[in-house]
């Protein structure tokens, strides 16, 4: 059990331990984090790049980023293992605080400045991640939270977003379809047609009414054909879900993706897609 501050019980709400680690000598190691608004979860390898060690993390009702800087900041300060001066250390932020940028448009000095007009928020550091040879993902995270990390090790920023439109790319067929995941009150959607990427975005939403209004703007915006456009689903959302019966109910295409609680390893699977792609 770690404490936090004011009395935060920060516990691990899942553990794999396959190996355990050897706390005296953490250079033999790489850890990897998936930070989100409402938890935390780090994942450890050896030098072969197989997984030793995984533990998943929930903040119970938080829904803003200064309370998740408290509670990561007192686990990586309490934790066992997170207290550990890994040499090596991946970070991937997950949250809609991102968005493409086009290669001709792209320059380093003026990304900032471009970030904070487009997204309105000057509290972030900018970070930049090439997705393909025509685009970059340009993302933000907080700097309290940045400097917390960076503090505590040498790491290196990545964000979810970037894996997800690459694994979306590779699913994507020869016709129109939309590929959305649902995370803590929002849902990222991506749009293709013919494998030609349309649209990225976010929404927020507070009910499943909101949700479907959101979704069918959406689709209607960007000119596709609900009769014939194929929909996958994935993330936090159940087949008994009053979302996945109003998305049945418009969209006759409905493919559903493995929910994040039919396997062991599923709750790890965004942080462990991201590791790996960085390993190949």
């Amino acid at each position: 059990m770690v404490t936090g501050n004011k009395g935060i019980f920060l516990n691990a709400t899942q553990k794999i331990s396959i190996v355990e680690v050897e706390q005296s000598t953490p250079e033999k190691y790489i850890l990897s984090i998936n930070l989100r608004i409402d938890g935390l979860s780090f994942l450890i390898q050896n030098h072969k790049h197989e997984i030793v060690h995984m533990e998943y993390f929930e903040w119970l009702n938080v829904i803003d980023w200064g309370k998740t800087i408290v509670n990561t900041t007192s686990l990586i300060k309490n934790h066992d293992l997170l207290s550990l001066t890994f040499p090596k250390v991946k970070v991937f932020i997950q949250s809609p605080d991102n968005f493409l940028l086009p290669h001709n448009l792209y320059n380093e000095k003026g990304v900032v400045e471009i970030y904070n007009q487009y997204l309105g928020i000057s509290t972030h550091e900018v970070f930049n991640s090439k997705y393909n040879d025509s685009s970059f993902l340009i993302f933000g995270v907080h700097q309290d939270l940045v400097q917390t990390l960076n503090t505590k090790w040498n790491c290196s920023w990545d964000h979810c977003s970037k894996f997800y439109l690459s694994q979306s790319f590779s699913s994507a067929s020869n016709g129109q379809e939309l590929f959305l995941k649902f995370h803590q009150n929002y849902f990222e959607i991506i749009a293709f047609n013919s494998k030609v990427l349309e649209a990225h975005n976010y929404f927020n939403y507070s009910s499943a009414d909101e949700f479907i209004f959101n979704l069918l703007s959406f689709t209607k915006q960007i000119g596709m054909d609900v009769s014939s456009l194929k929909i996958h689903l994935s993330g936090k959302i159940i087949k008994t879900s009053n979302l996945f019966e109003l998305v049945n109910k418009y969209y006759p295409n409905v493919l559903f993706e493995e929910d994040e609680n039919q396997t062991e390893y599923a709750s790890f699977t965004p942080l462990i897609n991201a590791a790996n792609y960085e390993n190949s």
